[in-house]
Order: structure tokens, then C-alpha cells, then sequence
């Protein structure tokens, strides 16, 4: 019952395979409705990558679902280019501000400020707590059910691919919250990584 994650540092990128991959980004986002941007920047990449990558999905109105650590987002604040939604977990999103907000009243405040202002939607995830999320002005309080965590690694990806599975199906703003937020908690409960029980 007992559970261990080991973490390998990926690969380095070369500058001209980010070159290659930026190529064959523009042309497969092209047919897609909606960019999940996930995950730490390989080793070798420029500190501006993700933002390259949505200066592209932006020029092709494509929008984008970011997921990555405070310190590469914040680097996004630095930039016109704005996603259209934003998870990051309460450390991240303190990386972010670069300060911790000790209660949900700063958390909201934060929220509020101007620096969020041009990203739609802001899902600041708190694990067995749910989430707080910022929808244009709108701030929500996300509880969830008490469940029994098998694996809880891989929920917060199941939770940006439940908030894209539903933008994909339009659904209405409580519901696509509820969708996204259901994602993570499934996941949590399966032994598999990244895996739910569609029943």
C-alpha cells in the first residue's frame, strides 16, 4: 500500500530542436480548437520557450490551457501574450505572486489584481480542499467530495484535461468547473496515473 515516485531529469534540448518543434507546433495547432501547454521546460530550452508558444497559438487564435511552475509563468506576466487559462496549485501560485498568501481572503485578493486581469480563467487547485477559481470577475469556491485516495500523482493533469475535454463540449461555467475539478478527484482514486473510471 505503500508508494514511491522517482523523478529522472529529462533529456536537454538543443536551441534547433526547439527551432524544429516550434515549426511543427504552428502546423499541427492548426486543426485544434484548444493548447494544453504542461510541465517544467526541459533543460536547454530558452526561458522563453512557452511564451514562443503562445505568441503562436495567439497569431492562430488558438486558446491556451498553460500548467507550469510559478517562476516560468511569471515570466508571462513580463509579456503581452496572455493564456486563456491558468492551474496552478497553491505553491505555484505563491511562486507566481511571489509572496504566500496565508488565508482565502489574500488568495481572492491576489486573484483580483490587475496582474490576472487579461487571463479569462485562474484554477488555483488546494488538493483535498478543491480549488479557488477566477472566471473573468467571477471568483468560485470549489469544494470536493471526500473520497479514498489511491494515487493522487497525475490529478492535477486530469484536471486541465477535464477543463479542456469540457471548453471542447461548451458547457456552461458551474458545469465546466464541476467537469474539470471531477477529473482530478477521479483520478486520485484509481491506482493507474492519469486514469478514470468513466462509470
Amino acid at each position: 500500500g505503500q508508494q514511491t515516485e522517482i523523478l529522472e531529469n529529462g533529456p536537454k534540448i538543443s536551441q534547433r530542436e526547439g527551432e524544429t518543434f516550434i515549426d511543427h507546433f504552428r502546423k499541427v495547432i492548426q486543426e485544434a480548437s484548444i493548447v494544453t501547454i504542461s510541465g517544467s521546460l526541459p533543460k536547454g530550452l530558452d526561458k522563453n520557450f512557452y511564451i514562443k508558444l503562445l505568441s503562436v497559438a495567439e497569431d492562430l487564435s488558438k486558446r491556451v490551457i498553460l500548467d507550469t511552475n510559478g517562476q516560468v509563468m511569471r515570466k508571462m506576466f513580463l509579456h503581452e501574450e496572455r493564456p486563456f487559462m491558468i492551474t496552478p496549485n497553491e505553491r505555484e501560485f505563491a511562486d507566481l505572486i511571489g509572496k504566500n498568501v496565508c488565508d482565502e481572503n489574500g488568495l481572492i485578493d491576489a486573484l483580483r489584481s490587475d496582474d490576472f486581469a487579461g487571463i479569462p480563467w485562474v484554477i488555483v487547485t488546494q488538493g483535498a480542499e478543491g480549488a479557488i477559481v477566477k472566471h473573468e470577475k467571477n471568483i468560485y469556491r470549489v469544494t470536493i467530495p471526500k473520497v479514498k485516495v489511491i494515487n493522487p500523482v497525475g490529478s492535477g493533469d486530469s484536471v486541465v484535461a477535464g477543463f479542456a475535454a469540457g471548453l471542447m463540449k461548451q458547457l456552461p461555467v458551474k458545469k465546466l468547473i464541476a467537469y474539470g475539478m471531477t477529473m482530478g478527484v477521479l483520478n486520485a482514486m484509481e491506482e493507474k496515473t492519469g486514469h478514470i473510471n468513466p462509470d
